[in-house]
């Protein structure tokens, strides 16, 4: 966990183009992309345009701003930086959406609210749950339920984690330090909770999850 709340500067709009932009490459590195034929007729071109630029707007909303944030991390104060990308969608607030951090996007549990395949979905109980928002890992005996378990929890991968009580509800964002899909010995899970930045009137609270690596 970060030792410090980050620094986060100014919050910036997003240009239509960087936005588009980053938001391909996020369903790029997600394999979200839209399936299409290799013949398709006029309408369904249209249809599948349609529907990338709405999945394209689900994981970055017209109003996205971002920022450059600064922060220290582990024993050594190791400096780590990198951007927030905050947005809101309709009839709520806004948030923070992804975390950036060395050329890798982390989704927040906002985003996986209304994009819930994006990543593979662990579950554990409510009382593990609650050590995981102490800073706390997941190892696995504190896994709910039996293999097999999605086989895309690889080690490095980006995995979801939600309470058996809510099964379909991710609350924790992390990486695999190991293939759980595989069922190895355990899995390490690192967050961040409650980042505020200052956006004009308000202020955007967030929810980020971030890799750590072992000190």
């Amino acid at each position: 966990m970060f030792k410090k709340k980050p620094n986060i500067k100014p919050l910036a709009p997003l240009r239509s183009s960087d936005r588009r932009r980053t938001a391909d490459q996020i369903i790029a590195d997600y394999d979200l992309k839209v399936p299409t034929g290799d013949e398709v007729s006029p309408e369904e071109k249209a249809a599948s345009t349609a529907k990338h630029t709405e999945l394209r707007n689900s994981l970055l909303p017209d109003n996205a701003q971002s920022a450059r944030f600064t922060t220290t991390h582990g024993p050594d104060l190791k400096k780590v930086s990198g951007t927030v990308y905050v947005g809101s969608h309709a009839g709520e607030e806004q948030r923070v959406l992804w975390v950036k951090i060395e050329e890798r996007m982390y989704p927040t549990v906002y985003t996986l609210w209304h994009n819930p395949g994006i990543l593979p979905l662990l579950h554990t109980h409510p009382p593990v749950v609650q050590k995981l928002q102490g800073g706390a890992d997941l190892m696995t005996p504190g896994l709910a339920g039996r293999p097999p378990f999605p086989l895309k929890a690889k080690k490095g991968s980006i995995t979801a984690i939600a309470s058996t009580e809510s099964p379909s509800v991710p609350v924790v964002v992390g990486v695999c330090e190991i293939d759980v899909s595989a069922l190895q010995q355990d899995m390490r899970f690192i967050r961040y909770i409650g980042v505020e930045t200052s956006c004009g009137r308000g202020a955007a609270r967030g929810s980020q999850e971030v890799q750590r690596r072992n000190d």
